[in-house]
């Protein structure tokens, strides 16, 4: 298990990492689009004042025509990144939820177990630390990305935050490259736990093979199953 966590990990860190570059490769998104804002409010203007000198609203027309058109293949790389974006957070929310729900399963399991075969309660208590151990860094890797698709929410001047997105492009970069980071090590704490963890279950199925085998239940079992075919 430990090992396919770990493969699940490289494959989110590798998504957010491509993701990052893709942030970092667009154009400049904030000029470009105040541009194209700017010359519709003032062609909007110009339509509307009936002393506009002569040939003003075409002129503004091929601006706004200029305008957009450095504008399209920079919110065409934009729309690339956010839905890249979406994809990578998706995966990422997934891989920090199995950490959760392995830890439900198996520390359950294993104080079932040893409740049944009587075994060391330290076994059961020790899957309990490590699962209490590991969830606090899946919640890390889920707050994590959670901030840096608010960051970049906020950054989009396609959004209604426009007039104060300027200010979020830093904030959204620096916390994508921290986050990063964090959810790395966050993904590599889980893979530990969840490694010490499956040691425990092996131990408790070496030592409940052991009791079976010093009480006979398999034989009895084999017994059985043989009677049932007959």
């Amino acid at each position: 298990m430990a090992r396919i966590f770990f493969a699940l990990s490289l494959f989110v860190v590798a998504l957010l990492a491509i993701n990052v570059l893709l942030g970092f490769r667009i154009g400049d998104l904030q000029t470009t689009a105040r541009r194209v804002v700017a010359v519709r409010r003032e062609l909007a203007e110009a339509r509307q004042d009936l002393l506009a000198m002569p040939g003003k609203v075409e002129e503004l027309e091929q601006d706004l025509q200029t305008a957009a058109a450095a504008y399209t293949p920079i919110r065409d790389q934009v729309r690339v990144h956010v839905l890249f974006g979406i994809a990578a957070s998706l995966v990422t929310l997934l891989v920090n939820s199995i950490t959760i729900t392995y830890f439900i399963g198996t520390s359950r399991w294993c104080k079932e177990v040893v409740d049944t075969y009587s075994l060391d309660e330290e076994l059961a208590d020790r899957s309990r630390r490590l699962k209490r151990g590991a969830w606090p860094w899946a919640l890390v890797g889920v707050i994590s990305i959670l901030a840096i698709v608010m960051m970049g929410a906020v950054s989009d001047p396609s959004s209604a935050n426009f007039e104060n997105s300027v200010r979020w492009v830093l904030p959204h970069r620096l916390a994508a490259l921290a986050g990063v980071g964090i959810i790395a090590w966050s993904l590599l704490m889980q893979v530990g736990k969840i490694g010490a963890n499956y040691e425990v279950i092996e131990q408790i199925l070496d030592e409940v093979k052991e009791v079976r085998r010093t009480r006979g239940l398999d034989k009895l079992s084999e017994d059985a199953l043989s009677r049932f075919r007959l």
